[in-house]
């Protein structure tokens, strides 16, 4: 099953330590996952991910920019599970997966099936 988990990016920060730490829980659970990222200005967690995890940069700012490439990436590689960090974009994308999983600091983790 390839899983693809999003973040804004790896700068430091508590969501994004919990993040690093999930994708590689699920790696080490053979999950084939992908990290995908708006980009790594600042990585600070990215040497935490584990090596058998691709990360994907899309290198781009705003929204405006992101969504028709994550929503194309999704497509394009048969992506059945998305983990994300907002409602925003769960919201696009759940037309394309079959489960996308939201959360941030401020909220509790929500399933989108």
């Amino acid at each position: 099953m390839k899983i693809i988990a999003f973040i804004d990016n790896l700068s430091k920060g508590g969501a994004q330590g919990v993040f690093v730490n999930v994708v590689n829980y699920l790696c080490e659970k053979n999950y084939d996952i992908t990290v995908v990222v708006q980009n790594l200005d600042d990585a600070i967690h990215l040497n935490n991910i584990d090596k058998r995890v691709f990360v994907h940069n899309f290198n781009v700012y705003g929204a405006k920019n992101l969504f028709p490439k994550l929503k194309e990436y999704v497509k394009e590689n048969d992506m059945r599970i998305v983990g994300l960090t907002t409602t925003s974009i769960s919201n696009i994308l759940l037309q394309n997966s079959d489960l996308a999983i939201t959360y941030s600091s401020n909220e509790e983790a929500k399933d989108y099936a």
